[in-house]
């Protein structure tokens, strides 16, 4: 084979391996917070990080998907600030 010059260069892409992963390890961050919520066990960073070691910024961002969700136990909804 011969060699050629190319104006742009190669793609970078990431494997989909990879994105996968990501996506498995917060489906699993998800589904642990909803069996929390729905057992009404207190859900604070602190057993979070015990259990995933990941930061402040990622425990956030998993409460707020959940919520986000709007998922419902009877009438109550799954991720909400009790009264």
């Amino acid at each position: 084979m011969t060699t050629r010059e190319f104006d742009a260069c190669a793609s970078s892409t990431r494997r989909a391996s990879l994105r996968q992963d990501r996506s498995r390890r917060s489906i699993i961050r998800a589904a642990w917070l909803l069996g929390r919520f729905v057992r009404r066990e207190p859900v604070d960073y602190g057993l979070y990080a015990a259990r995933f070691g990941t930061p402040m910024r990622v425990f956030r961002s998993d409460v707020a998907v959940v919520r986000a969700a709007r998922i419902y136990c009877g009438t109550e909804l799954l991720g909400s600030v009790a009264p």
